[in-house]
């Protein structure tokens, strides 16, 4: 695929801004790194590999580790996602644990098990979708990883498979597959949009 000209063959992070800005962190077939941005809700693309350098994403060539403004750090887990909040780099490994670094450079587990996806809320704050055996779907929850302090907001009758949930704005988003739902109550109610 070729975004404004950039080889594009693996999506290593995606950033929907806003319904019209969308980045994502992508590699070339020589794992080459680039940031492309569309600003056209994905009709027209433009590469910006200066900001690589501010990027957050898992390495393409390595799972166990994360590159964070510019530096490597070697992740405790394999993983599956990552965020970079404030100085806080947060990964969801590819068991369904959380793990959170400080700035201070250690790692520490967020209390919470069997994760499937991720998006930051705010400074110290994650919305995650969790395989939940009182949940018959998928069970969203907030937490705060500074205090693994969470609460359970919904369970929402979705498929679990390759789960992806993300904040824009006040509009939580979810989908899997065929299924994607929004929520304008902070993942507490449902609509779904496709």
């Amino acid at each position: 695929m070729t975004f404004d000209g950039a080889d594009v063959r693996q999506v290593l992070a995606l950033d929907y801004v806003s319904d019209s800005q969308i980045n994502v962190v992508a590699a070339a077939a020589d794992c080459t790194q680039t940031v492309v941005s569309s600003f056209t809700g994905g009709e027209f693309w433009q590469a910006y590999p200066e900001q690589i350098g501010s990027a957050t994403y898992i390495q393409p060539t390595d799972q166990n580790t994360v590159r964070v403004e510019g530096t490597n750090i070697t992740a405790p887990c394999t993983v599956r996602e990552v965020q970079s909040v404030t100085q806080t780099v947060v990964v969801l490994c590819s068991d369904g644990s959380v793990q959170v670094r400080s700035s201070a450079g250690a790692w520490a587990p967020v209390d919470v098990t069997r994760a499937l996806a991720m998006a930051s809320t705010g400074p110290s704050s994650l919305i995650l979708a969790v395989s939940e055996p009182t949940c018959s779907g998928v069970l969203i929850r907030s937490i705060d990883v500074s205090s693994s302090a969470s609460t359970d907001l919904s369970c929402l009758a979705a498929d679990q498979a390759n789960a992806t949930i993300d904040l824009v704005s006040s509009s939580v988003f979810y989908w899997s597959g065929a299924d994607f739902f929004t929520s304008k109550t902070g993942g507490a109610s449902w609509s779904s949009a496709g």
